[in-house]
């Protein structure tokens, strides 16, 4: 294929990654601590070992990374609806393994264990949580009581920046292949009862976006058109010959 139309077809199709990502950020504008997906160009050793490896060449080299900045919070007043103040992560059990949440609406289900919206289980400092059926109290340092009685504490994870993908089950990972993350040790992280932190997407700046990338996409498209249509053009003249 010609250099001028694979490079075209693969800024399409970097193009439809980035409309991908900011459609599903916008959908999630209102979803207590999502957090915006954004598109990443992969560094050129990797696009210049998948060209080694014969990957074609026209493929996308667009990779999607979390934004973890942290968003405002939301006053609910339920007692189980936590938030984390500060750099860590609650770790819960989710439908994909374990993964990571900042936030979420927690209830006690009959078999004593903490579930968010989606039935991922929050996860204590030694493993999968065992409660009663008691009322729990979450305390600001993530420990838990029950008839004010101990229960267990949180686990509280520290996550990169960076090297993050979300799973079916809404919950961050760090991407394959990555170190396992460590537990959070930052003495100023603070649990939250009553609060959900909001979502970090701003509708404005992904409209910016959304605007500019459809710009970029027609202008790829009228680039590709113009340039077939010389292709064909120079073919014919070759064949009156």
């Amino acid at each position: 294929m010609d250099d001028a139309l694979t490079t075209a077809i693969q800024a399409m199709h970097n193009s439809q990654a980035r409309l991908a990502a900011i459609s599903h950020n916008v959908a999630n504008a209102a979803t207590p601590g999502f957090k915006r997906t954004i598109p990443v160009l992969r560094p050129f050793e990797q696009v210049l070992a998948a060209a080694g490896a014969g990957t074609n060449p026209a493929a996308p080299r667009i990779d999607l990374g979390i934004d973890a900045s942290a968003a405002a919070a939301v006053q609910t007043g339920r007692p189980l609806d936590l938030m984390v103040e500060g750099d860590a992560y609650l770790e819960l059990m989710g439908a994909d393994g374990v993964g990571y949440a900042r936030s979420g609406s927690f209830r006690l289900d009959a078999s004593g264990r903490l579930l968010n919206a989606q039935g991922a289980a929050l996860q204590g400092v030694g493993g999968a949580l065992s409660l009663g059926g008691d009322p729990v109290v979450v305390h600001p340092d993530g420990s838990l009581t029950q008839n004010d009685r101990p229960a267990g504490s949180l686990k509280l994870v520290a996550l990169p920046r960076t090297g993050l993908t979300r799973g079916n089950d809404g919950l961050l990972r760090p991407v394959a292949g990555a170190a396992p993350p460590a537990a959070a040790s930052d003495g100023r992280i603070t649990v939250r009862t009553g609060k959900l932190e909001n979502s970090n997407v701003s509708t404005a700046r992904e409209t910016v976006m959304l605007l500019e990338t459809s710009r970029s996409y027609e202008a790829l498209s009228r680039f590709f058109t113009a340039y077939d249509e010389q292709i064909g053009n120079a073919i014919q003249k070759l064949g009156e010959f």
